[in-house]
């Protein structure tokens, strides 16, 4: 049930963008990401099914049992598939490493993808032209990319109740760092007699502890992790095979049949000869996938066949925001581009400006809510993206941001102002427009009565990272305190202002030029 994976002429990685009818049970021996382009799929991985929607990327590790199944007949999947060996030497526990890219409700974790999505648009882009010196850049844009899945996405906590990996941010690295050694060597030696004992002694520290912080850390305790681990690696074995359940038991490092089968019960919500019974069939062996790979005209679209240059370690991301009055969500259309540094002379002008103009379009649009061509980082070309070439958030970012947080009914539109509501709660952009004096807003929320909180955030061109990081004279090799001490001075100027009685409320607010206030308007805790 190994499916080879059709690396061409020596590249590390390979790339597949298919419609997804059925991919029955397999595995592979290198490592994938899946990337949902559109539609939606069930991914059925080991125990547990993940609903993977549009723009959510998920991680399959190798030897890992998975099928695909669709919920929306107009699927888009990008499969992305990298060769450990080739990455081997550079990082010797890839194959080992548990990574996590599940994300609920976290934010941080949610903007820390977006690198991982731009590097693997990087990529298809890069393997799709063939432009001379593509098998370097697919090479240092893998390696970027397998960097950041080690800093960003090995720190992961169980969910016992939905039986899922979910990713948590990692508390300190050199937890982080003791829990991937630990998991990997489970992995590794788990057909073996395995004790907390033993690990804890070559971890140097005491067994009760190691137990304690692994429960916390992890959510399961260390002896149910450990038969997890075993009963999920006994599924290939159950599935491709006739050996008998005790047999299977045994290989799979469990004591005897009865206990293997209370710990596959417990994961798997079935014994293991059911199981067996029921999905023996459905293997790569007794069914073809059915995929409707994408032809290379169609890919060129999808990727920008027409960009006029290599992508380079980012690709631009287009990102329309639709608000509309059903709810309907975001789609993201990719080319590409290169990078700069902050030292031009007007580069903190021509940042705050491609804001500006897109609001402009967002004021005077018909029926959507849209930011056209957000670049995840700033080009020569361009000063639209979410961040500079060395990291820094830019008002574009924060921009973005703001327009997150919009709600879809949309009661006011204009070059100037653009604001919505959800019930009692309010959320609205005011700015000056360009080519226009800027009005005197008088802002009021009539209809409500109570008590309210108004949240304003000031967003400014002199605030920016790209005039500090210019005002301060610094070199674009950056180091770590400078650049934290000019992300935190570049958030946005924030004021909260309670409101006892919301009926006698008024702000008035004329925008200064090149500036953009955000308002928030939420009732208090208790006073709706």
């Amino acid at each position: 049930m190994f499916v080879p994976i059709p690396y061409e002429n020596n590249l590390p990685v390979h790339v597949t963008i298919c419609r997804v009818k059925n991919y029955p049970l397999h595995c592979h021996e290198d490592i994938q990401i899946v990337y949902v382009l559109d539609g939606e799929i069930d991914l059925r991985l080991t125990h547990t099914i993940y609903r993977i929607r549009k723009n959510d990327i998920h991680f399959i590790h190798a030897g890992d049992m998975h099928s695909i199944e669709p919920t929306d007949d107009e699927n888009l999947v990008l499969m992305f598939s990298i060769k450990v060996t080739a990455f081997e030497r550079e990082f010797p526990t890839l194959v080992e490493e548990i990574f996590t890219t599940r994300v609920k409700g976290n934010v941080a974790t949610w903007k820390r993808q977006i690198k991982i999505r731009n590097d693997i648009f990087s990529v298809s882009w890069e393997l799709h032209a063939r432009k001379p010196g593509f098998r370097e850049r697919v090479n240092t844009v893998t390696e970027d990319m397998i960097r950041t899945l080690y800093a960003d996405f090995r720190a992961f906590r169980i969910n016992r109740e939905e039986k899922t990996f979910e990713h948590v941010i990692s508390s300190a690295d050199w937890l982080t760092e003791r829990f991937s050694r630990i998991i990997a060597y489970l992995y590794r030696e788990y057909p073996y007699r395995i004790t907390l004992g033993d690990i804890a002694a070559s971890e140097n520290i005491n067994r009760y502890h190691l137990s304690h912080t692994f429960a916390l850390h992890i959510g399961v305790g260390f002896r149910d992790f450990l038969n997890m681990v075993r009963a999920e690696m006994s599924e290939y074995e159950l599935l491709a095979s006739d050996i008998p359940i005790s047999r299977i038991a045994n290989n799979s490092g469990f004591s005897d049949k009865e206990h293997y089968v209370k710990c596959f019960t417990e994961w798997f919500g079935v014994p293991p000869e059911t199981y067996r019974q029921k999905y023996a069939g459905t293997t790569i062996r007794h069914s073809k996938p059915r995929v409707e790979i994408l032809p290379p005209e169609e890919i060129g679209v999808l990727l920008g066949d027409d960009a006029s240059g290599p992508v380079g370690p980012d690709a631009i991301q287009s990102i329309r925001l639709s608000v509309k009055g059903n709810g309907a969500g975001r789609t993201a259309d990719i080319p590409c581009s290169a990078l700069t540094g902050p030292q031009e002379d007007d580069y903190a002008k021509r940042s705050f400006a491609a804001c500006i103009r897109a609001l402009d379009r967002i004021g005077s649009g018909k029926g959507s809510l849209c930011v056209d061509r957000i670049a995840p980082y700033d080009s020569v070309e361009t000063r639209d993206g979410l961040f500079t070439s060395h990291g820094l958030p830019t008002p574009m970012y924060y921009l973005y941001e703001f327009l997150a947080h919009m709600f879809d009914d949309i009661i006011n539109r204009s070059r100037g102002s653009i604001v919505t509501v959800n019930g009692v709660c309010a959320r609205g952009i005011l700015y000056k427009p360009r080519g226009r004096a800027a009005p005197e807003y008088n802002l009021s929320f009539p209809g409500r009565t109570g008590r309210y909180v108004l949240r304003l955030q000031y967003l400014t061109e002199s605030g920016s990272s790209i005039s500090m990081w210019r005002k301060l004279c610094l070199p674009d090799a950056i180091i770590a305190d400078d650049f934290r001490m000019i992300e935190r001075a570049s958030y946005p100027t924030t004021e909260i202002l309670p409101i006892d009685d919301i009926t006698k409320f008024e702000l008035k607010h004329r925008p200064e030029n090149r500036s953009i206030m955000y308002f928030q308007l939420d009732p208090q805790h208790g006073s709706y």
